[in-house]
């Protein structure tokens, strides 16, 4: 789910997404929810540009996930 703070998104719109690192480019499929504030909507992933993992030990895999965690919020 999408929820975007302008207003002027519509129903099938295709949009990106960036990220540091990181590019999705999605299509919004169906408006969920609206008010004079925000619209959410449910999409469909078209296209993902994610940067490649290394291999790493345990603890550095571990480590990474939190930081992960942290960037998504």
């Amino acid at each position: 789910m999408l929820m975007a703070a302008l207003s002027t998104f519509k129903s099938g719109q295709t949009i990106e997404l960036v990220r540091p690192g990181h590019v999705m480019r999605i299509k919004l499929t169906k408006l969920v929810e609206e008010s004079n504030a925000f619209k959410a909507f449910e999409f469909d992933e078209i296209k993902s540009n994610k940067p490649a993992r290394k291999e790493s030990n345990d603890k550095e895999r571990l480590n990474n996930d939190f930081q992960e965690v942290w960037e998504i919020l």
